[in-house]
């Protein structure tokens, strides 16, 4: 997992995942995450690459939501394997997902 930070006060935060997040990655990734991201700050969860997702990160996507809120919350760059997870749980529809982003 990578992470870049832009801006200051309310940051711009995108964490890059790799290409597996099982359950213990997850678990670790939300660890480092949560509780380091601010009210308010706009997180962007990259998931260029990334071909496999659990519950657990599922959860770890619900849990920043409630943290920054959904205006503030993106996933981008989602690959067909992990779009239809998301279609499949319904999570589509209540957060923003962008399959295609160019973050340059």
């Amino acid at each position: 997992m990578s992470v870049k930070v832009v801006g200051k006060g309310r940051c711009k935060i995108i964490y890059k995942f790799d290409e597996q997040m099982s359950t213990a990655k997850s678990i670790e990734a939300e660890k480092n995450i949560i509780n380091k991201i601010g009210i308010g700050d706009k997180v962007i969860f990259d998931l260029a690459g990334v071909k496999y997702i659990t519950s657990s990160f599922l959860c770890m996507c619900l849990k920043a939501v409630r943290r920054v809120s959904i205006e503030n919350f993106s996933i981008i760059n989602t690959g067909p394997s992990v779009e239809r997870i998301f279609e499949i749980t319904g999570l589509c529809k209540r957060l923003n997902i962008t399959k295609q982003y160019d973050l340059k």
